[in-house]
């Protein structure tokens, strides 16, 4: 399964609003897998850090790992860590079904 480049950019769109670090929820809708199979009404989560800047261009991508969550990784985002906020806008994403 994989999100496509169109469903990123609107999912970027709707969190430069929305800046937060508690969960927040996207509304997907419906969201046809590989397979062909949909998840009817699939929404993901996300927690977002740090401001995005004029052109974009400061965004990280931080997906969660297999039984992970986006409020693990708020554990590795800040000063003195592996990704600092105050560079970069970061989109910590649950795994679909997390």
């Amino acid at each position: 399964m994989r999100i496509t480049t169109i469903t990123f950019a609107l999912i970027l769109l709707f969190v430069q609003y929305v800046p937060s670090q508690s969960l927040q929820f996207f509304e997907l809708g419906n969201f046809t897998l590989e397979s062909g199979d949909v998840i009817d009404n699939c929404e993901i989560g996300y927690r977002t850090y740090g401001t995005l800047n004029r052109d974009s261009s400061n965004v990280i991508l931080y997906p969660t790992w297999f039984g992970g969550t986006s409020a693990m990784i708020s554990n590795v985002i800040g000063p003195d860590k592996i990704v600092d906020g105050s560079q970069f806008f970061i989109i910590a994403v649950d795994a679909l079904g997390n």
